[in-house]
């Protein structure tokens, strides 16, 4: 599921992949989250904090907007850019944006990172900066904070958005682990030495963060979902008994999930497989699944050798539930990446290239992917990743192109014929 879950959208992801399996977005959710509490639908005693990203936002179109302020904003920030090795952070003020997960985190470091230059910027009365654009020490130690408590919410997505590594098996976990991160209080020592009323003001901030997180993600430890599913194939003891999401009966939990391996176990076997062939997998897979928990639970997570889709096949009574696991934990937790792909396809097909042999959309498409994993065009260590990566590409493709046999060389047109092909 990779929308925000309008009805229509979720109504056709139930159809297309059957009902429950319609997994939601993980980092879509935790922005959703974020949303909830800064949003203008926000709780009335988040006022403060929501009003600091206005203001904020303001500020950072007025700076960028302004000829004048940008100038003299790039001439009070340029030493300090040039001394941080050239970090994304500080290579710009940007705005937040609702498309990205840490948008209102990413707006505010960079406003704190920038203190004591926009402190400059105030105090030069020739500049003209209206009051409204201007943040109170208060509200510049709130944004600090903000930066503080979100900061666990940029770990969790980051996670999520990885592509080669198994990802929801770990999302209860992490989800339980970024609730406690984020409990009242946990940050009061911190910004004990910040203006009066931020503590108290970020401790509300917290709670409705913890609020609307239990809200969205209760259902994902109460039943037998894809995550729980998932996590039931990790070593360890992380698969169930949450601190932070206690169940009536956990026990009750852990037997819906494995009555839905089961199924879906059985519904991995080939069409043409007779009843008595589902019923002794059926067999065979309960038993088979009460001896991995038991084994899983004896070893350390943290070890490579312990790697569920590395170990499980190697067990001798496990391999019946193999592609089961494999299912399971090959699911996506985000669909960041399928987004920046289309997102990237829509650059390499457009209106004026709608004739495109799809073969040639192909390889373009994945010369493109290629150049940009991983290296962002914002910093100059990305665009000279990016460098690299097209003169490697281009020395390969002079090399093998040098090789190839002269075969079939046009014959030189004799008189005015060339001239009339050449102009065509």
């Amino acid at each position: 599921m990779t929308t925000d879950g309008r009805a229509n959208e979720r109504l056709a992801a139930s159809q297309l992949v059957g009902e429950g399996n319609n997994h939601h977005c993980d980092a879509h959710n935790i922005q959703l989250d974020i949303e909830d509490v800064t949003g203008k639908n926000g709780p009335p005693n988040c006022a403060d904090h929501r009003a600091v990203i206005r203001k904020a936002h303001d500020l950072v179109i007025l700076i960028n907007g302004h000829k004048v302020l940008f100038t003299e904003f790039s001439r009070l920030t340029q030493l300090k850019r040039a001394n941080e090795d050239n970090e994304r952070k500080f290579d710009a003020l940007i705005i937040n944006n609702e498309t990205r997960w840490d948008s209102e985190l990413a707006m505010l470091e960079r406003l704190v990172a920038f203190d004591a230059e926009i402190l400059e910027l105030y105090q030069n009365l020739d500049l003209g900066i209206a009051d409204d654009c201007i943040l109170t020490r208060f509200e510049f130690d709130l944004a600090y904070a903000m930066t503080r408590v979100l900061g666990p919410f940029r770990l969790f997505t980051k996670f999520v958005q990885k592509r080669e590594e198994v990802t929801l098996a770990h999302v209860p976990h992490l989800i339980d682990e970024l609730v406690t991160k984020l409990a009242p209080h946990s940050f009061d020592n911190e910004l004990r030495s910040r203006a009066d009323g931020v503590v108290a003001a970020m401790n509300i901030f917290q709670s409705e963060l913890v609020i609307s997180i239990k809200r969205r993600y209760g259902p994902m430890f109460n039943s037998g979902s894809l995550a729980r599913c998932a996590s039931f194939f990790i070593p360890g003891r992380r698969y169930r008994d949450f601190v932070n999401f206690p169940t009536p009966d956990e026990d009750e939990v852990v037997t819906r999930v494995k009555e839905r391996i089961v199924t879906e176990a059985i519904g991995l076997l080939p069409p043409d497989a007779d009843d008595e062939k589902k019923r002794r997998t059926e067999r065979n897979v309960r038993s088979a699944l009460e001896d991995l928990r038991a084994d899983l639970n004896k070893l350390d997570p943290n070890l490579p050798e312990n790697d569920p889709l590395r170990w499980i096949p190697l067990k001798s009574d496990a391999p019946i539930l193999f592609p089961a696991a494999q299912m399971f934990l090959a699911i996506f937790s985000s669909s960041a990446e399928d987004e920046r792909n289309f997102s990237s396809a829509g650059i390499t097909l457009n209106k004026l290239r709608s004739r495109m042999a799809i073969e040639n959309f192909r390889y373009e498409h994945r010369i493109r992917r290629y150049l940009t994993a991983g290296s962002d065009i914002l910093t100059q260590a990305g665009r000279q990743a990016r460098q690299e990566r097209a003169e490697e590409q281009l020395c390969l493709f002079t090399a093998r192109y040098a090789a190839l046999p002269l075969v079939n060389q046009p014959v030189p047109l004799a008189g005015n014929q060339a001239a009339v092909n050449a102009r065509r």
